[in-house]
Parts: C-alpha cells; structure tokens; sequence
C-alpha cells in the first residue's frame, strides 16, 4: 500500500510530533508558557501599540505619621480614606485604586 519511502516519512513525522509534544508538555509543566512568553507577547504588544504613554501615575502612600494623624494604629479609620478623596477631587483623577480591604466593620457608618 504505502512505499517505504511514505512510511518513513509518516515515521519521521509521528516522532517529530512526539518530541513536540513532550517538550510541550514539559514547558507546560514548568511554567514556561505562563511567564515567559505572556511577558513577551504583552512587551510586544505595548512596544507596536498606538497609544502615548503619558508620565501622570502618581501613587499615595499611607505612612506612619498619618496613621497617627488619625489617632489609632493601622488601619486608619475610613474618615482617612474620605479625606483622601477629597483632597484629589480638585485635581481629577481620571481613576483612583486603592488597594485595601475594609473588613472590619466602620466605627462611624455615615
């Protein structure tokens, strides 16, 4: 049916399938498709992207001395963050993140 020249090549690439596969599956296994290529295709595709990155992030930092400001340990009450807002409101922000989490309950609802 087959010659045997068929048959070799159909042997040659079932096995080049093979290692294929198994150097996928080991780079699965190790991560590699998780870390190193999502890093280059996001860099490449922020390197060919049409939009201006502009330098306007600015981050806050909550530091000691207005933790005490507020009269407790960490976590500062809820007023702090309230006050926080506030005080960027006039110059407006096109977003505002803030990363904590409000487990306990407030003392001061309102």
């Amino acid at each position: 049916m087959f010659t045997k020249r068929h048959t070799r090549q159909r042997l040659v690439v079932a096995g080049l399938t093979v290692v294929a596969l198994a150097v996928g599956a080991l780079l699965l296994r190790t991560e590699f498709f998780d870390t190193t290529l999502q890093s280059v295709v996001y860099d490449k595709a922020i390197d060919i992207g049409s939009a201006t990155v502009r330098n306007q992030v600015t981050i806050v930092a909550l530091d000691d001395a207005t933790v005490t400001q507020y009269g407790q340990h960490y976590p500062p009450p809820r007023q702090a963050y309230t006050d926080l807002l506030r005080a960027l409101r006039p110059l407006n922000p096109s977003v505002i993140a803030f990363d904590v989490a409000f487990y306990d309950a407030a003392q001061n609802p309102e």
